[in-house]
């Protein structure tokens, strides 16, 4: 009796071969599905430092929204109501210390100043409804020590960390481009 006559006896190299091309396949879509939404949706990035406390910790670790760094400003994106707002935590890149998470303080066409350690925006004192820290004296050139204002382009944000005075934001940087924001932060991921 052969494989023909009984199909018991049937051949499994094509059952076989079959699972082998699904699951190839179905390998496939998941690293495709991953690759998408890596590069172009949701990125992971860390907190590097002291900078965003008490909000973020040194060696958190953030998931940012892409879609934000390349909708944002065209017609499409407005549509989708994809804006940076004041309060939204970004993630941009510096040439000289990579990745940083900075949260907007001033939008495209503001002034910005600060006065004793007070910060104003167009000339009104802004309270913030976060917590922050501003615990250290600070001494040099930053924007804390009552020196000029500054007045934003239509494609530029003004970024501060958390902890004012150790961090190293827009007060030393100047005004962030929009050409240099990798995106929003939506959620801490880790440690949960």
């Amino acid at each position: 009796m052969n494989a023909k006559d009984n199909p018991f006896l049937e051949d499994n190299t094509v059952h076989k071969r079959n699972y082998l091309a699904w699951l190839v396949t179905i390998i496939a879509a998941i690293i495709t599905i991953f690759a998408v939404l890596y590069f172009f949706v949701f990125t992971p990035n860390e907190v590097n430092g002291p900078s965003m406390l008490p909000n973020y910790n040194n060696n958190d670790f953030l998931l940012v929204s892409r879609p934000y760094s390349w909708l944002f400003g065209s017609d499409f994106g407005q549509s989708l109501g994809i804006e940076y707002q004041r309060n939204d935590v970004v993630v941009f890149n510096d040439k000289t210390e990579g990745d940083i998470v900075k949260r907007v303080i001033g939008l495209p066409g503001e002034t910005i100043s600060m006065k004793n350690k007070n910060l104003y925006i167009d000339g009104v004192q802004y309270v913030e409804d976060y917590e922050i820290l501003n615990n250290l004296k600070k001494d040099g050139t930053k924007l804390v020590n009552n020196g000029p204002s500054v007045t934003l382009s239509d494609t530029e944000f003004f970024l501060m960390g958390d902890n004012r005075d150790v961090s190293y934001d827009s007060r030393e940087l100047g005004p962030i481009d929009i050409s240099k924001i990798k995106g929003k932060v939506v959620l801490k991921f880790w440690p949960l």
